[in-house]
């Protein structure tokens, strides 16, 4: 896979590393040569170019890119051109960073496949986490709905999943469990949830607060 990264600030960059250790082609692009210069090394290509400018986007091949994220946030302007190009251009799936709910919906309405809040995204995880002993992650699938990651709660532990049955009494699903050092995706209707297990769960948000408690 081919992922292009618009703009290489602190969030452009971990993602390009990130992916690289993860086994993607990274094409990274920022207007400043400097920073080029700095990550060239670290990226599979780099380029120095402005996403605004749609002449140069063709010439640089971004067309290649399976995805491209736009990482940059604080100049709207730029955000929303650079994403209504690289549609234009083709590239299946655009991902853009929104500085509020605002830019976030004109990122959509231009044509974004996706739209992150990272910090909104890193403080509810944090409040989460300060709120929750068993909090572990949170991946939020849209407003309503999340994946939930978190030790298994006292009530369910040393009782399988068909005497849990978290569907009917709480309206999520566990997707897969971790004991020990173990994964067990899809976990079947007799396997027991065992202290200090891990959950995988899905559901609204709503629904995962009730379970989690």
């Amino acid at each position: 896979m081919v992922v292009a990264i618009v703009g290489l600030g602190v969030f452009g960059v971990s993602m390009a590393l990130k992916l690289i250790d993860e086994g993607a082609e990274v094409f990274a692009i920022d207007k400043e040569e400097e920073k080029v210069r700095k990550y060239a090394n670290f990226v599979t290509h780099a380029v120095a170019a402005d996403v605004t400018d749609r002449d140069a986007m063709e010439s640089i091949g971004i067309r290649n890119a399976d995805v491209a994220v736009i990482t940059t946030a604080s100049n709207i302007t730029m955000s929303v051109m650079g994403t209504m190009i690289l549609k234009e251009l083709g590239i299946p799936n655009v991902i853009a960073k929104a500085k509020d709910e605002m830019h976030g919906r004109i990122l959509q309405a231009v044509g974004a496949s996706r739209v992150v809040y990272p910090e909104k995204e890193a403080g509810e995880r944090l409040a989460h986490s300060i709120l929750s002993n068993n909090f572990i992650d949170l991946i939020e699938l849209d407003p309503r709905f999340s994946i939930l990651e978190i030790k298994a709660p006292e009530k369910v532990v040393g009782r399988t999943l068909k005497q849990i049955d978290v569907r009917a009494k709480y309206g999520v699903n566990i997707v897969a469990v971790k004991s020990g050092n173990n994964w067990i995706l899809t976990p079947g209707a007799n396997d027991i949830i065992k202290q200090n297990d891990i959950l995988v769960t899905i559901g609204s948000n709503e629904d995962l607060e009730r379970f989690k408690e």
